[in-house]
């Protein structure tokens, strides 16, 4: 890794246990920043970027100490050691943008302890209008920012004058440096962000978020190019991809895949896509829409902020084929109501937050033909273990993709239904259906 020293403005590089504490600078990108070459060929040294460096240079070393253990000999308790931050990590120039190999390098492995944000549109100095200000960053808006703000244990907000405004404050004071309640622009970072206070409250809180959670909280984000909208969560979900420039929209879903790989959390279906207008009022009863069974971007996530997952023993693990996603788990049975028609859920381990109701996928009757239809019910209209559906159900229909069989579940002793979907951009449409109810069979 590529490090500034913050007091000599010269490059080093650090590997493995060796990298030292640093600071990485999170900003929005303006005019004339300072590349690597630039500062390999002491050029560009008037411009702005330079003089955002040198600013973010000043800061840090200003605002943020390393704390270390130091053992007595003695015996006696262990002490604490302060020192100065020594090192910085520019994008914009730790960074040669023509290595292809340093690009993947920081999109997956960038882990600091300490962010300096450098917000250059507030500019008030009033701490009202600092307040609005700060909420209506542009720098909330960007993908990238969103670990920035997250990952790290210290984070500190700077206004345009390089002036410290307040920073993210975890509920620890030990864990962080530069603890200051008084400082604390928690409640405002929720405002602009959406992000429940409780996933701010220390250094890995953000962790304890569902995936469709986490989702939601970039589903209003920009970036440049379009495969950084799946590259900037990398940090969020701790995973780590190749970075393919020029895949398009197919880096989410290689995003989405990975953490299939990784993770049992079903939440990651419980995406519902409100751009494809669905919410529109003159709708008619019946509006067709394309749906894979993945997001395609995390807008479709927009709604999935009150997800959880439920905490209870995962079903036998998914597994991703060369025919698709393939998922064993058990099935419960409900009819509609003044109806023999008779449907088949599968039951996510996730909930809308305070409700204690799973998300469903619904499914056509399984028979010796392949089901033609899935049913994603709102899980807001859940009432209780039995009894009718208050809201709209979004009807998913599927070419013929999957087989059931009968198999022996693996926690209960009873028997569930082995669903197979084929993965696929176009196999899957959906429509609006008006109210109506459902029954509990079995």
């Amino acid at each position: 890794m590529r490090l500034l020293h913050l007091t000599s403005l010269e490059f080093e590089e650090f590997y493995g246990e060796e990298i030292p504490p640093y600071a990485i600078l999170s900003h929005r990108w303006g005019k004339g920043e300072i590349s690597y070459k630039d500062m390999r060929k002491k050029r560009n040294l008037e411009g702005p970027g330079f003089g955002k460096l040198q600013g973010f240079c000043k800061f840090a070393r200003s605002n943020l100490s390393v704390h270390s253990v130091t053992e007595n000999e003695d015996g006696a308790e262990p002490g604490w050691n302060e020192s100065t931050l020594e090192w910085g990590w520019i994008d914009a120039c730790c960074i040669n943008s023509s290595s292809s190999a340093e690009l993947t390098e920081a999109i997956n492995s960038i882990n600091s302890e300490f962010c300096c944000v450098y917000l250059a549109d507030v500019t008030s100095t009033s701490e009202i209008y600092v307040a609005q200000e700060f909420e209506a960053s542009e720098w909330f808006t960007r993908g990238w920012t969103l670990q920035e703000l997250l990952a790290p244990r210290d984070v500190l907000f700077c206004n345009a004058q390089w002036t410290l405004i307040g920073h993210k404050c975890i509920h620890n004071p030990s864990e962080c440096s530069s603890y200051d309640a008084a400082m604390s622009l928690n409640k405002e970072i929720a405002t602009a962000t959406n992000i429940h206070p409780k996933y701010l409250k220390s250094a890995n809180a953000y962790a304890e978020a569902s995936i469709a959670c986490r989702m939601s909280w970039a589903a209003h984000r920009k970036t440049t190019r379009i495969e950084d909208v799946a590259y900037c969560l990398l940090g969020l979900f701790g995973v780590h991809l190749p970075p393919l420039y020029g895949e398009g929209e197919n880096a989410f879903r290689r995003l989405q895949e990975e953490l299939l790989r990784r993770s049992s959390d079903q939440s990651i279906f419980a995406w519902f896509n409100v751009n494809r207008y669905l919410l529109r009022y003159d709708m008619p009863e019946l509006a067709l829409l394309t749906t894979p069974i993945l997001a395609s971007h995390p807008t479709d996530f927009s709604t999935s902020g009150n997800v959880e997952s439920l905490q209870r023993a995962p079903d036998t693990p998914y597994s991703l084929t060369n025919t698709g996603l393939e998922i064993r788990t058990r099935l419960k049975r409900y009819r509609a109501s003044g109806s023999s028609e008779t449907f088949y859920t599968l039951q996510l381990n996730c909930t809308g937050g305070q409700r204690v109701q799973p998300f469903y996928y619904y499914s056509g009757n399984p028979s010796t033909t392949m089901p033609t239809q899935l049913v994603l019910l709102d899980v807001g209209s859940v009432a209780g273990t039995r009894g009718g559906i208050n809201q709209e159900i979004m009807r998913v229909h599927v070419r013929p993709a999957a087989n059931f069989t009968k198999v022996k579940h693996p926690y209960q002793g009873g028997e569930t239904d082995d669903v197979k979907y084929v993965k696929s951009d176009g196999d899957f449409y959906g429509f609006m259906q008006t109210p109506t109810g459902l029954v509990r069979v079995d």
